[in-house]
């Protein structure tokens, strides 16, 4: 029992708290030294990809290597990333990630690995600016481009739907004691904690409706945790983690799925909601509760939830959008300077918000089943 108290006391504390920086102070010559000290790869160019509060660079290298665990150096280059300083104090959980996509990959799921550095490791603790600590991987980088940007069909719709569900499948003979307890400000199991936050939304409208939304989450879902079908999930399919191909007619199709910094043990309901969310937000062709529709369809043909969990998907789809609002505004006031990034949600959030919050749960049920 004491064990269980302490180890429950260290997962509390990597949740992120308001004023928090964690964010990882690093230039790119930094980065080149990193990956010639941990990994015996010379840098030739690189670029700084999308991240809230993590740094991802995706370099292209020399052809010559000195790891023995990296022989054959790729010419799609690779993605050093660097954690946040919050989720480098549980280390067990990074491993957890680095087991689950390796077992992952086993099932033929396309997704990044991470690689052996010089000493055989998949992963190191650096000390960055500032004295703190931050775990430091290197990743595959795989061809293809993401989802963001494009315009979705039905038929991408379904493929995101599809895709999250065979991750879902795939998990379940899955277990690692790194995700048994780890939670995240991001992890939906959170939304309560958000409650901290709502002094960073201005508009008073806009802070009501949040703080309505997280009541009713609480009321809804919370209290009937015990109730919902739970297992190992991604905990973060958007746009920014799909990957898509374009084939030889130019449609574009779903081929992978990168980032595994929110995976944890969580409700599947959860996982189907985040995906919805991120295909509804982004939709501009398709009706976007159709578009929900589509991804919810896909989900459910290759990954059955109870019609319990189905019931509460709309408290969960909106318990999202409200956390990626607030910490949307949250972060841009913690860095200014990714605002363009981590303020993307706001630009509809709050009008699809308050769209989904005012229908009722039996008419979005209705539409969503007309895509089955």
């Amino acid at each position: 029992m004491l064990r269980h108290r302490i180890h429950a006391q260290r997962m509390t504390s990597t949740v992120l708290t308001p004023g928090n920086i964690v964010r990882p102070e690093i230039d790119q010559q930094k980065v080149t030294q990193l990956l010639r000290s941990l990994y015996g790869l010379h840098v030739l160019h690189m670029k700084e990809l999308n991240s809230y509060d993590d740094r991802n660079f995706h370099v292209q290298v020399t052809r010559e290597s000195v790891n023995p665990n990296i022989q054959s150096v790729s010419s799609n280059g690779y993605v050093l990333k660097i954690l946040n300083s919050l989720d480098s104090e549980f280390e067990e959980a990074i491993e957890a990630q680095n087991v689950l996509i390796h077992h992952l990959a086993n099932k033929e799921i396309n997704t990044p690995k991470p690689l052996k550095s010089l000493d055989g490791r998949l992963m190191s603790t650096e000390i960055l600016a500032g004295g703190r600590h931050h775990i430091v991987r290197l990743f595959e980088y795989l061809p293809g481009r993401i989802l963001a940007g494009l315009s979705y069909t039905k038929d991408i719709a379904y493929e995101v739907g599809q895709l999250t569900g065979e991750l879902d499948q795939c998990c379940c003979d899955f277990h690692h004691v790194g995700f048994d307890n780890h939670k995240r400000i991001w992890s939906l199991t959170e939304v309560p904690k958000l409650l901290e936050f709502l002094s960073y939304i201005e508009d008073t409208e806009q802070k009501n409706l949040a703080g309505e939304v997280i009541d009713v989450f609480v009321k809804n879902v919370v209290q009937n945790y015990s109730s919902l079908k739970k297992g190992i999930i991604h905990g973060d399919v958007n746009e920014q983690n799909i990957l898509v191909q374009q084939n030889d007619d130019g449609d574009y199709h779903v081929i992978g799925i990168i980032d595994f910094g929110d995976a944890a043990y969580s409700c599947y309901v959860f996982e189907v909601a985040i995906a919805m969310v991120y295909i509804m937000l982004e939709s501009d062709i398709l009706d976007p509760i159709i578009a929900g529709g589509y991804t919810l369809a896909g989900f459910l043909a290759k990954f059955l939830i109870p019609e319990a969990d189905l019931n509460v998907l709309k408290e969960c789809i909106c318990a999202r959008l409200v956390q990626s609002l607030i910490m949307g505004i949250y972060s841009t006031a913690m860095h200014p300077e990714n605002s363009d990034y981590v303020l993307k949600t706001s630009k509809k959030g709050w009008n699809m918000l308050k769209l989904i919050w005012n229908k009722p749960a039996t008419e979005l049920k209705e539409t969503w089943n007309k895509c089955f």
